[in-house]
């Protein structure tokens, strides 16, 4: 899957590679890709960053902040960059850096002053302060007043000159008596306007009266975290291949904001025009490359960090004791499996994603907090991973849109769930197994137009399925049973969903239950052998309950209604439950028509429930039929409706089928001549037979339910095999979706295999591509999430016995 922009290159850094904290930072030159077409813009550029602090983030900043400015564009070259971190970034050094950089930088240059660290406030000795407070920053020896730096930063006569700041400005460290003399003084801007005095614009991590934050699992200060993945690319927002200071701010101030929950707000000074026309960095435009650990790098983390947006980090089986984050669109595969990620760190994520467009398939996740997290990650794909023994959730979307969770195994006890979305709309989550989850297989939490398709979510603690707060959602095709102390599905403040051929069978409570869940359509399930309801509808009105069966209930109903009004409960099936068929508690103007109810209890069960309209059913074998108390309702249709019954056409209003009603039909019309009794109401026009035989297989609904979307399925396309050298066979696609099921037979270790997936266009778009070289024969599966449209592979085979791909389209 190809990221938005076309900045992904196969970059080659030569030279020494220094790793600090982990980060790889390159030091030596860097060669274009052949193809690249990023113009290097006639200035140079030079840069000072600096990490100092008695703990990790802030060179684990500076080195982030180095190896995106040396890797990822085409206008930073390391041999024009300082960096400076712990011991080496004392106050001199910062200070010799900075002329360094001033007398090398033109006039027509752009700088860039970088600082992670320690920052304070401190009273104004020099009364030149409106704020009455110096701010500085915290050197390895000593402060950096901001006068000072104003002053050094002065020095440089570049008409561009940026200051990027991670550091505190709160004055945190004062004693309470100081804090007190100088709080109502405190301004919002005071580091960052004494700079621009020096021609100087200024991104700082956070105001005045605030304090940055290193957050743990983003192994960075939550500012330089965001200002680092814009720069690979994702602030790049008008797709030009060049970020300008303004699409920085723009894209990274809001997830500061959001992520560290309004108590951090980033500063740009001055806010005007200038930052519009200051392009920070030129993205590198390349072929993507493949990775491949631990052959080319140890460990996943620093394969992501060394890695361009776009590469294949290919994992090969084995234990990696990591933490890994990404920032970049990147694709992260096992094809070879058994390849496992043990959380380092118990209390963070296996793997955490931060950024868009990034394939997660074929690992194992296991022993961190979640699995697989997703943060403000959107049109991402996570397929045919094993996600297990997670403090939490197995796989966790949160504020992610648009993903694809496909055929993932998220099944054991010690997840707490197994697929959770939060706040995340327009996800597709299918064909999973999320079973033996301590509480619920999947949950949505205030998350909008999602699709729940064929997933296996039984045994699980709570819930198969769990949704609140929920909007929209479809829930289809999935096996929902067995699960131990709730329901199979279950929806609570949730409306206008559609929960269509889902299996619900076996579950503690319920198979299907909506609380305060409004407008809702459940059609087409089995909801069977629940302990309590079938179907329950508490305090829900206007939904439509159509085509189910929710039969053998060991200890209630199979389907009830509590403080429920305006509800369609039609062509249903409710036999051999404990008590009754249908019932309804309290329940007002609800439609109950062409439902079979048998060997239940009582048919139909009503109480305080007044209004309803009644017909078309069929209640036969029940040991009472019918009980009504307090309840005045009508049992026939509210208009004449035209049948046939016995080979002749008759239009009349019509009732139920009573299989102890003793009347006649003397007319032959098939309706009983004197109305059936039922406590204060009567049915006034009984059935004299089961309703089939009025309408044959034409069953009178009322009123029609809405068709359900059709289901996917896989559909053969083509198969291609080969031998030896190279062929290009082209192929159509409908579905969203598609897969290659390939195999290959090799005659020697000379033997080759490699395939490339191109869609066709004016240009060919590389969409996915894959190799083999190992054992004698091999069979795999690869899914390609690429739209609709006309593809081709090219093929290249070199002492190959036999090779196949046979191509299935899913729509």
């Amino acid at each position: 899957m190809k990221s938005k922009t076309v900045y992904r290159l196969s970059a080659i850094l030569n030279g020494l590679m220094i790793i600090a904290s982990g980060v790889a930072v390159g030091t030596g030159t860097v060669n274009n890709a052949p193809n690249s077409t990023a113009s290097l813009s006639a200035e140079e550029y030079w840069a000072v960053v600096v990490g100092c602090g008695d703990d990790v983030p802030a060179y684990r900043d500076a080195g982030s902040m180095y190896n995106v400015l040396t890797v990822a564009s085409d206008n930073w070259n390391a041999s024009n960059i300082r960096f400076l971190i712990n011991e080496s970034a004392t106050k001199a050094n910062i200070h010799d850096a900075i002329q360094w950089m001033a007398n090398k930088a033109s006039a027509e240059d752009t700088c860039l002053f970088y600082f992670s660290g320690h920052g304070d406030s401190i009273i104004d000795h020099s009364d030149d302060e409106a704020d009455g407070l110096d701010e500085s920053l915290t050197a390895f020896d000593d402060n950096i007043i901001d006068d000072e730096l104003e002053g050094w930063m002065g020095e440089v006569k570049a008409q561009k000159v940026v200051a990027i700041l991670e550091a505190c400005h709160s004055g945190g460290v004062l004693t309470p008596f100081q804090i007190c003399e100088v709080k109502e003084l405190y301004a919002l801007d005071g580091f960052a306007k004494d700079l621009e005095k020096a021609n100087c614009l200024v991104l700082t991590g956070c105001q005045m009266n605030e304090k940055g934050a290193y957050v743990c699992n983003l192994k960075n200060g939550a500012f330089t975290y965001y200002i680092v993945q814009g720069l690979w690319g994702a602030a790049d927002q008008d797709e030009d291949g060049s970020i300008s200071v303004r699409e920085l701010c723009d894209y990274s101030f809001p997830k500061i904001v959001e992520y560290r929950e309004d108590t951090q707000h980033p500063l740009i000074w001055p806010d005007d025009n200038t930052a519009n026309n200051f392009t920070l960095i030129q993205l590198k435009a390349s072929i993507p490359k493949k990775i491949k650990v631990p052959a080319d790098y140890r460990t996943i983390q620093k394969a992501v960090e060394a890695g361009m947006p776009g590469d294949v980090i290919e994992v090969s089986p084995g234990t990696y004791t990591e933490n890994v984050i990404i920032n970049k669109p990147l694709t992260i595969s096992a094809p070879y499996g058994n390849s496992i990620i043990h959380a380092a760190n118990s209390s963070f994520s296996c793997i955490l994603v931060t950024v868009d467009n990034t394939t997660i398939s074929g690992l194992t996740c296991q022993k961190g907090s979640h699995g697989i997290e997703f943060w403000r990650s959107c049109n991402n794909i996570i397929a045919n991973n094993t996600v297990k023994n997670n403090d939490n959730n197995g796989i966790l979307l949160e504020k992610s849109n648009n993903n694809r969770i496909i055929n993932n195994d998220v099944s054991n006890k010690d997840n707490y769930n197994g697929i959770a979305l939060d706040s995340s709309n327009n996800n597709e989550i299918r064909n999973n197994s999320a079973n033996n989850n301590h509480y619920d297989g999947i949950v949505l939490l205030a998350s909008d137009e999602n699709i729940i398709a064929n997933n296996t979510v039984k045994n699980n603690g709570n819930c198969g399925i769990s949704i609140g707060l929920s909007y929209s959602n479809r829930i289809a095709g999935n096996d929902a049973s067995n699960n131990a102390n709730g329901s199979g599905i279950a929806l609570a403040d949730s409306n206008d969903n559609k929960i269509h051929n889902n299996i619900a069978n076996y579950n503690h409570l319920h198979g299907i239950v909506l609380w305060t869940s409004d407008e809702n359509i459940i059609a087409n399930n089995m909801a069977k052998n629940n302990r309590n309801e079938g179907i329950y509808i508490k305090s829900s009105n206007n939904n439509r309950i159509t085509g189910n069966d929710a039969s053998n209930s060991d200890y209630y109903h199979g389907i009830a209604l509590s403080q429920s009004d305006d509800n369609e409960i039609h062509n249903n099936i409710a036999n051999y439950n404990r008590y009754c068929g249908i019932g309804l508690w309290t329940s007002d103007e609800n439609i109950i028509a062409n439902n079979t109810a048998s060997r239940n209890d009582a048919g139909i069960y009503l109480q305080s429930s007044d209004n309803n309209r009644i017909y078309l059913n069929n209640f036969i074998a029940n040991t009472v039929n019918v009980k009504s108390f307090s309840s005045t309702n009508s049992w026939d249709s509210s208009s004449e409706i035209t049948y046939t019954y016995n080979g002749s056409r008759y239009t009349n209003y019509l009732g139920n089928y009573w299989d102890d009603y003793t009347g006649s039909d003397a007319d032959g019309d098939g309706i009983g001549d004197t109305p059936h009794r039922i406590t204060s109401d009567n049915d006034n026009y009984p059935l004299i037979l089961h309703a089939r035989n009025y309408f044959g297989d034409q069953i009178y609904l009322y009123p029609s339910p809405t068709p359900m979307p059709e289901q996917k399925t896989w559909h053969s396309v083509n198969t291609f095999t080969g031998t030896e050298g190279r062929t290009t066979p082209s192929f159509a696609i409908k579905g969203d979706t598609w897969r290659v099921k390939w195999l290959v037979k090799i005659s020697s270790t000379f033997s080759f295999f490699y395939v490339h997936v191109y869609r066709e266009g004016q240009t060919s778009e590389l969409v996915d591509e894959w190799s083999w070289g190992g054992e004698e024969f091999h069979r795999d599966t690869k899914y390609i999430h690429a739209g609709n449209g006309s593809y081709y592979f090219s093929v290249i085979a070199m002492d190959i016995d036999e090779w196949e791909l046979e191509v299935e389209d899913y729509y």
